[in-house]
């Protein structure tokens, strides 16, 4: 079975983390912890990195230090994993879902005006698959609003918007480390920010509430036990030691699986608009509606190619449609995205042959799903 993706992790790389730590008995948001958050700030150019332990906690926390509450909105992509519009809900705050573009899979600046109202303090970008989404459109329209921007960048480190990383053009960004992502701490997530106070909003939040105080421990507030594990940190550093190989083999890899398919009648590849360095956390393609993408999924794991559907159309979920009335394909960009596509390996590693074996499985399925339609 060729897998849908392999963490770019060895035990080597860790080996001697693993023994420091466990020989000094700190294994919590301590030094290794710091020295991910510094490297990962260096690396992204931004001045503040905090560690938690996920991607969700990551935007909960950057939600609460910009300030986001009870009667408040914030405006989501609909076609996400629902940590994103969960995350909003946490904070007591309305998710408005937004439609999205079915090309790039990413939040549509039209749909976005639409639901800015008198009660919106900010709006979440979601970078899908790895993918910018049109942070010069979002931007202008949340700026002129005076609305915040949180980029929920959970499957974007390394990815880029006109040379700028993707996490660090709003006010917050965060990332996820979960093993299906390009960075993988087993479970991890970090927040990073230009913005001092936001920063160390966060880094309170994430501790219980509390607070160094020329160096006496104090608690200004509660707060949560979101902290990554020093073994967490060792695993992060690893990785991001090497994350230009990491982004640079997906890249290579994508471009191949791109050009086997590209003659592929009713596939439609991932896009890559002008200015945008996309990074494939997951290569997702997109089928013609004539095409049964639940059969074409069973036939690719059918014939050793593992195959899982995209992201969720978060309206078509009951807590949203119980709670804010939403119906099936009230957003029809992401219906038909949630309905339409299919997640195809991809991961460093991946040989010629696995690429040219994911190709033709994909060619199989979609000919016997267009035999039986």
């Amino acid at each position: 079975m060729i897998r849908l993706t392999v963490p770019a992790i060895r035990y080597e790389e860790v080996e001697q983390g693993f023994r420091e730590i466990l020989e000094s008995g700190w294994l919590t948001n301590g030094p290794k912890v710091e020295q991910f958050e510094r490297v990962t700030a260096d690396y992204m150019k931004v001045p503040h990195a905090v560690a938690a332990c996920n991607g969700t906690a990551a935007l909960h926390l950057a939600l609460l230090a910009l300030g986001i509450g009870p009667g408040d909105e914030v405006v989501c992509s609909d076609y996400t994993f629902p940590a994103s519009s969960n995350s909003i809900e946490f904070c007591g705050a309305a998710a408005v879902l937004c439609d999205v573009d079915i090309a790039t899979y990413n939040m549509a600046p039209s749909d976005l005006e639409k639901r800015i109202t008198e009660h919106t303090k900010a709006v979440m970008v979601v970078h899908q698959f790895g993918l910018s989404a049109d942070m010069d459109s979002i931007g202008g329209i949340a700026r002129a609003r005076g609305l915040a921007i949180i980029e929920d960048a959970a499957c974007a480190i390394g990815a880029s918007y006109k040379g700028r990383f993707c996490g660090t053009i709003g006010n917050a960004g965060t990332f996820s480390y979960h093993p299906r992502k390009v960075l993988t701490t087993g479970e991890g997530g970090m927040v990073v920010t230009s913005d001092e106070a936001i920063a160390q909003r966060v880094a309170s939040l994430r501790n219980h509430g509390m607070c160094d105080a020329g160096g006496v421990k104090t608690f200004g507030g509660i707060g949560y036990n979101y902290r990554l594990s020093e073994l967490g940190g060792v695993v992060g550093l690893a990785q991001m030691n090497k994350l230009d190989w990491i982004v640079s083999e997906r890249r290579r890899l994508a471009a191949e699986l791109t050009e086997r398919i590209a003659d592929l009648e009713g596939v439609h590849a991932p896009v890559e608009p002008e200015g945008c360095r996309h990074i494939y956390q997951s290569f997702v393609v997109r089928l013609d509606s004539s095409l049964d993408r639940d059969r074409v999924i069973t036939e690719l794991r059918d014939s050793g190619v593992e195959a899982t559907t995209g992201a969720a159309a978060c309206h078509t979920l009951g807590y949203y449609q119980q709670k804010y009335g939403y119906a099936d394909g009230d957003l029809p960009g992401s219906f038909e995205l949630y309905k339409q596509t299919v997640t195809l390996p991809l991961y460093p590693g991946m040989t010629g042959e696995d690429v040219q074996s994911v190709a033709k499985g994909l060619e199989t399925a979609v000919s016997r799903s267009r035999d039986q339609s």
